[in-house]
This record gives structure tokens, sequence and C-alpha cells, in this order.
């Protein structure tokens, strides 16, 4: 088992019983940090799950600001949820009764800081950024396919990979630096010397709300543009932005990834057409995927355990009917996925995909799981970032 010393809190575990506070209650006791009341229900990307109306709501500005935030939440046992761009099935970004949303709206400076790196804020989006860098002649080793959608905090959040990943690695292969509000408002500088570096990667927001993500660029013989920075603002908020509108033109779309050794690769998209195959009235699927994941020098549990390349296989089609009519469906899918997964000791990529219940993260992760709760006990012992939504609140 992995030791965290450097992470040791005296806190307590244990929460105080308060009573669930209204959003009109939580925007006068976090008036200094300027909320905003919301009377329109939010959903996760597969809008199988949704919000209660109305929720409070404010926006991360800078870690100092986050850190007093934290401070202040935990005095009053008020629970915070991070909301990025949406872009999982899971329903971990949506808001319980009584907390508070915390927003990365404002996070979208990017500054060219050191040559061969750029340092973006977590709240800009993984696509924007790639443009930002590619007017001055420069790329990042990995993005996400599909639509513009996750924040770069969201991407590390949920792991990141790519195609580009079969060079590069997924994605804590290249980031630098990461900027971290934990739940006892410490402001933590981590680089991959640093034990909990990798759990960051696919931590779901467990941990704390990542502030700042220091990218590697990819070799270019563009002059480095040091001291620039740039304001993200061509993604706009969630309601709004182009994966959202998408997703309202194809309702139903759901996808599920395996993650297993460059050997099992093909007994897992075998296993895939199968169950695909006895799901196939209900659904529309499209051409399986498959990725492979170059391993360099980082491991990140919680999306693979070993130290070697490793293959994500998908399935993904529209599911049809309104979310009331295949929600039921997706859940026996996804269970059946997930035995599928136990039998043959594969990864499913939890961290972005449809989860029926808490147990799955136990279920799948396992060892990995029981060091991330003693590392979320660390970091976090109060639960005050996501409770609930990976680890028993």
């Amino acid at each position: 088992m992995h030791t965290f010393t450097r992470w040791e809190s005296s806190y307590s575990t244990k929460r105080r019983k308060s009573p669930l506070r209204t959003a009109e209650s939580l925007a006068t006791l976090f008036e200094a940090f300027g909320p905003r009341v919301v009377d329109q229900a939010m959903t996760d990307y597969s809008m199988l799950s949704r919000s209660p109306t109305p929720y409070c709501e404010v926006l991360a500005r800078n870690a100092e600001e986050l850190s007093a935030l934290v401070s202040h939440s935990k005095s009053l046992d008020v629970s915070l949820r991070i909301r990025g761009e949406g872009h999982s099935l899971n329903g971990s970004s949506l808001p319980r009764l009584g907390e508070l949303v915390v927003r990365g709206d404002a996070l979208r400076h990017i500054r060219f800081d050191e040559s061969g790196s750029v340092t973006a804020g977590g709240g800009g989006v993984v696509w924007d950024i790639d443009r930002i860098v590619a007017e001055r002649g420069f790329s990042l080793p990995v993005i996400n396919d599909g639509f513009p959608g996750p924040s770069i905090g969201g991407y590390v959040a949920a792991g990141g990979f790519g195609a580009s990943s079969r060079v590069a690695g997924g994605l804590w292969e290249s980031v630098k630096r990461l900027v971290v509000v934990d739940g006892l408002s410490r402001i933590h500088e981590l680089t991959p010397a640093d034990a909990v570096f990798p759990w960051i990667f696919g931590s779901m927001g467990q941990l704390g709300y990542i502030v700042e993500v220091t990218l590697m660029l990819n070799e270019s013989d563009a002059p480095y543009p040091l001291g620039t920075t740039v304001s993200s603002t061509a993604a706009v908020s969630t309601d709004n932005a182009p994966h959202t509108q998408a997703m309202r033109e194809e309702p139903g779309l759901v996808w599920f990834t395996l993650f297993t050794s460059v050997a099992e690769a093909k007994a897992a998209g075998e296993a895939l057409m199968r169950l695909e195959k006895r799901y196939e009235r209900h659904a529309a699927f499209r051409p399986q995927y498959s990725y492979l994941i170059r391993h360099h020098a980082v491991v990140a549990p919680l999306i693979y355990p070993r130290c070697e390349d490793f293959i994500a296989t998908g399935t993904w089609g529209l599911w049809a009917g309104s979310p009331n009519q295949y929600g039921g469906r997706v859940r026996a899918f996804e269970s059946d996925l997930t035995k599928i997964a136990l039998i043959h000791k594969w990864r499913r990529y939890l961290q972005t995909e449809y989860v029926s219940s808490i147990s799955r993260f136990r279920e799948v992760l396992g060892a990995a799981y029981q060091d991330f709760r003693i590392l979320k006990r660390q970091l976090d012992p109060n639960g005050t970032w996501n409770p609930g939504s990976v680890i028993p609140a």
C-alpha cells in the first residue's frame, strides 16, 4: 500500500449534522464570493441525471480566493460541488441539495511562462487552449477526441487520453505542474516528483479543485512567446457550449470504455461486440474505438495500475427514446459490462462514463480504491469536495 505521510492530518473525519440550506440562504452566507442563484436545472452529458432547482453557484477566480471559500464552507459545514463543462455521464458534477456549486468559467487564463510549456486556468476548454497555442505555432501532446467538451481541469480530473496518446501517452505524461486547493483550504503546487501527483488524474474532484495546469508543448521551430498572457474567452458556459448543443441534436449518446493490456485488447473488443448484439434492438451502436496509450514514466493508478502500454477499447451509440425510456436499458448494459470487466480483471473508465452506483468504484478500482480513500482522508477529511459521488460521504 502506498503511504502519503506528507499529507497526514489531525482533522477529524466526523461531520457535524446541520440542516440543508436553500439556494437563497447559501447566496446570503457566501455573499462575499459573488454567488448566483440558478433556477434552471443542470444535467449530465447523458441527461440521465438532473440537479435540483434552484441551486447556488460561485465562480472560482484564483487559488487564494478558493482557499478562503473552502475555509468559509468548512466553518458552515457546506459541501462544494465542482462543475466544469459537464462532459461526463455519471452525474458527479451535479449539486445535491444544500451544496454550493463552484464553476471554472472565470479560470480561463493562458500564460507562456517557460519555454516548452503553457500554463492554463483549470476552466479553459482543452480545444480552446490547443487553438490558442496553435496560433503561435505550437500544439499540445494530448487532447480529447469527439466534441470540444472538457475543461483542462475536468480533463485532468477524468484522467485524459486521446488519439495522440499512442505516442504521447495519457495526459498524466505531459503535465508539468498542477495547482490544487484541497479540502483543508491548502494550496498545493504539485509536480511529477510528488507522490500525490499521479492520483489527481482520474480523481473526479475528490482531492481538491484544480486551479492551474502547466502542460508540455510539442517541439516546434516557432519562437516561444515568453511573457504572453491570453484570456481564453471563446468557450462559454456549459449550458451553451458546442458539445452541449451537439448532445441536444443527438440525445441518447452514451459510451463505455474498457482498459486492458495490449495482449487482451482483441478479447475485450469481442466481448463488447457480443454485448452490443444483446442490446441492438435498443441502441444504434457505432463502430468501436480503440486507443493505444503509451507508457513513458508516470502511472495514474485510478486509470490503469501497471507500468505498461495499454489499450482503451470502447463501445458507443445512440439509445432510442427519451432519457426516461432508455435509462433502464443503459443501467442494465452498464451492469452487464461491469460483470465482464470484473471477470476478466479489466478496468472500466468510470471517470467520464455512466456508473449506476457508488459501489462500482470500489469493485472496479480494487486495491487502488483503498489507497484513494486514505488520500481522501488526508487531503479532504471532512468530505468538502464532491461528497458521495465516488467515496461514501
